[in-house]
């Protein structure tokens, strides 16, 4: 049987090579499932990596909004010691006025006067509102409580007309009963009254009215403007 050796030889070289095909698969599923390993540590490491770096991004957001507040809340602090500040030099002008005040009231030098307009001050608010500081003394010795109320007209021009703007036109809203005064040596009465548009004061009349008669004092509207 010549052929017996040949098919013997044939079926080896196929087992072999069989075998070497199957040593090939596992060498090849080994190295994927290595690869498969490999990619899973890198994904953790990424994953690590994100967290950290979100953590650090979320810390430095609040880092930045506690310096945002700390900014805003030093510069509020700022502001209101300006603002103190301002107050207290508004308070001293108004005390250094008061202080002379006093002095002109009390001094020897001084001329004395029954019931009369110390001073009067105008200062302009919005839509035509002007605001008043009247100041009424009487200096004479011995003198009793002056009861009473005092009026006032303001004379001007107005589309190029004169034009003298009655209590009641200047109270408005308000009426025109008489400002109420009560006192033995000064008073300080303050309110509001309405110019109309286009108005230019020239004088302001005053009347202060008591049981015993009427007293009447001009003053420029000039002079109710100094300070």
């Amino acid at each position: 049987m010549p052929h017996r050796p040949r098919r013997i030889g044939w079926i080896l070289g196929l087992l072999v090579a069989w075998l070497g095909t199957l040593a090939l698969a596992l060498w090849l599923l080994r190295g994927w499932g290595g690869g498969e390993h490999d990619l899973a540590g890198e994904l953790r490491d990424a994953k690590a990596r994100l967290q950290a770096q979100t953590t650090q991004i979320n810390q430095l957001e609040q880092d930045a909004a506690t310096l945002r507040r700390s900014d805003q809340v030093s510069r509020d602090a700022l502001d209101q010691v300006q603002k103190n500040l301002a107050e207290r030099d508004e308070e001293i002008a108004g005390l250094r006025a008061d202080v002379t005040f006093y002095e002109r009231l009390v001094g020897g030098s001084a001329q004395r006067k029954g019931l009369s307009v110390h001073s009067l001050r105008f200062s302009s608010e919005a839509d035509g509102v002007s605001h008043f500081d009247l100041t009424l003394t009487q200096t004479i010795k011995k003198a009793g409580t002056s009861r009473g109320g005092v009026t006032m007209s303001i004379e001007g021009v107005q589309d190029s007309a004169l034009r003298a703007l009655s209590w009641a036109e200047l109270r408005q809203q308000s009426g025109d009963a008489p400002i109420p005064f009560e006192f033995r040596y000064f008073q300080r009465l303050q309110g509001s009254v309405m110019l109309p548009e286009g108005f230019r004061p020239h004088r302001v009349k005053l009347s202060l009215r008591r049981d015993n008669g009427v007293i009447e004092q001009t003053i420029p509207w000039e002079d109710t403007q100094k300070g």
